[in-house]
């Protein structure tokens, strides 16, 4: 639930894909699906799509979590 939010915050700070990587290694978990995963869905998309107000971040989510879940 929280992949938007950590994706942006990843934006404001200084790690790269590999930094993230290597800190899935020292924790043993595989975060490379995480790393690689770049937001793409704008509220101008989902507008087109006929959507408003507060169903317009509603959506983004669902359409950015059913990306990542795909991958």
């Amino acid at each position: 639930d929280n992949l938007i939010n950590y994706k942006r915050l990843e934006k404001l700070s200084s790690l790269s894909k590999d930094d993230i990587i290597e800190w899935g290694k020292i924790i043993k978990f595989d975060l490379s699906k995480y790393a690689n995963f770049n937001l793409s869905v704008s509220g101008n998309d989902v507008m087109k799509m006929g959507y408003s107000g507060k169903d317009i971040g509603k959506m983004i989510s669902k359409l950015e979590i059913d990306k990542f879940l795909k991958l």
